[in-house]
């Protein structure tokens, strides 16, 4: 019952920032790549660097986001509420053809689409200071 109480407290105290990948009803356009048993680093420097330079400045793009992990590479671009998803998809592969030759063999970026659901339940950061 205590333990109720000081997690009710502190979700009525801490400051709760949300932390959603993007506003609710955003178009995405979402480029992958996996370049098997590399660490990050290398994912970066020969994946995800290429991709990011092909990708930026698309006129239909608004804000670019990349990950990269071991073995894979995620770039992410918002789209400008008023773009074509269809269109920015096939402009993204026309680009991301210009760089194919700067990747390391085998590594074959895939582009899908994404349209962020109309209602996004979001997510929720819990911080405090801490105890000593």
């Amino acid at each position: 019952m205590l333990r109720c109480f000081g997690v009710v407290l502190a979700f009525l105290v801490l400051p709760l920032p949300a932390c959603g990948r993007s506003a609710p009803g955003t178009a995405e356009v979402v480029v992958t790549a996996t370049y098997e048993g590399q660490p990050a680093e290398v994912v970066e420097q020969e994946v995800t660097v290429p991709l990011e330079q092909a990708l930026a400045g698309a006129p239909w793009a608004r804000r670019l986001r990349s990950v990269s992990a071991r073995g894979s590479a995620t770039v992410r671009l918002r789209l400008d509420r008023r773009a074509d998803v269809f269109a920015a998809r096939q402009d993204a592969r026309e680009r991301l053809e210009r760089v194919l030759r700067q990747l390391p063999d085998g590594v074959m970026p895939a582009v899908s689409g994404a349209r962020e659901p109309e209602v996004d339940a979001g997510r929720y950061v819990l911080s405090a200071p801490a105890l000593d």
